[in-house]
């Protein structure tokens, strides 16, 4: 007879395991998120894409640094078979979508435009759990980033 004991790290491997196959059975989940944030207008803030298991992280880090959090209304997701389909897709849908906020993909040279006429046109700030606490900093790095894009979009448009 034999005995085997399994470690903390295996516990909670099997642990996992099980509730994997409980709730997806013999189909494996997706394993990538693109993702699309929208305003309560919903007007297309901002496309990205994340892991299954990373995405609570990400949207935390979003709310954490991101200028367009304040106005999210509704978090639009589209499950990938890997994380690998969802990059491939990401810049398809931003150069497609024309997000207000996406900077990563070269969208076009009006994405300063848009920012400054989505933020001109005084959209609505959704409150939420550290909109209270961050509003102030968030709206002065704003306006300077806006300030910043639409004076060198000026500039551009004055030296051609």
């Amino acid at each position: 007879m034999s005995s085997y004991t399994i470690s903390a790290e295996e516990m909670q491997a099997l642990k996992f395991a099980s509730a994997m196959l409980a709730a997806y059975g013999d189909e494996p989940p997706a394993a990538g998120l693109l993702y699309r944030h929208r305003d309560r207008d919903g007007v297309l803030l901002y496309i990205g894409i994340s892991d299954v298991y990373k995405n609570r992280e990400r949207q935390k880090s979003h709310a954490r640094t991101a200028r367009w959090w304040p106005y999210v209304d509704r978090i639009d997701y589209e499950e990938m078979p890997t994380r690998r389909d969802a990059s491939r897709a990401e810049p398809v849908a931003i150069r497609s979508e024309h997000p207000v906020f996406n900077r990563t993909v070269q969208n076009g040279t009006d994405q300063p435009e848009r920012e400054a006429a989505y933020l001109a046109s005084g959209p609505v700030v959704v409150p939420g759990p550290t909109w209270r606490r961050r509003m102030p900093q968030m709206a002065r790095r704003r306006a300077r980033a806006v300030a910043l894009d639409l004076g060198d979009f000026l500039m551009e448009q004055h030296l051609q």
